[in-house]
């Protein structure tokens, strides 16, 4: 199966936000399943820059705060494969009125460009009006009770 983790997913995971513990499990799990997960290059630089505020803030200074930062990127990619987008797929949410949120539209481009089979998100409602019939879109709890339990 190919799941796609919205950038909400991951950033969750890092700030040890409420849903943090249900997020490791379902990482946990889909590497035990041999699930293939995807993230979107978006989302990366968003992961990106968060962590490096969070080690700023923290009082880490170069270059040891940039060996740390590189340290827990390649750990996010040896989890995540990436997925991009083209100039195709961002005309796309452009020319859509399904997201009133264009990066979720984008979000949403990006499982599609992987092949996702669901797209993992703890914002369910800021997928509502996307095509279900295309990509599945659930919350860290439906997955965990629709695939684990």
């Amino acid at each position: 199966m190919i799941i796609f983790l919205d950038t909400n997913i991951l950033v969750e995971l890092i700030e040890r936000r409420n849903n943090s513990d249900k997020v490791f499990v379902i990482l946990d799990k889909c590497r035990e399943l041999g699930n293939c997960l995807y993230m979107s290059v978006g989302g990366f630089y968003t992961i990106t820059y968060l962590v490096d505020r969070h080690l700023k803030q923290e009082g880490m200074n170069n270059p040891e705060r940039l060996k740390e930062l590189k340290s827990i990127l390649k750990y996010i990619l040896s989890i995540c494969n990436i997925s991009s987008l083209d100039k195709e797929g961002i005309m796309s949410c452009l020319n859509n009125d399904d997201f009133v949120d264009l990066e979720d539209g984008y979000q949403f481009q990006s499982a599609l460009y992987c092949g996702a089979d669901l797209l993992l998100t703890i914002n369910k409602k800021d997928f509502i009006h996307a095509d279900q019939t295309l990509i599945k879109v659930l919350t860290p709890d439906e997955y965990l009770e629709t695939y684990i339990d």
